[in-house]
């Protein structure tokens, strides 16, 4: 159980190191979802 415990933090703590390069793929935007942008405002 531990062994699965640290291969999952390592995991998610490799992905959240490279948030900055997943960001930029074109995933996550599905038929449906709402942007919103205006001056200095988003909303998803």
């Amino acid at each position: 159980m531990a062994k699965i415990l640290i291969t999952i933090g390592l995991v998610l703590v490799a992905a959240g190191l490279a948030w900055p390069w997943l960001a930029k793929l074109p995933l996550g935007r599905l038929p449906g979802d709402i942007m919103i942008r205006r001056d200095n405002f988003q909303l998803f």
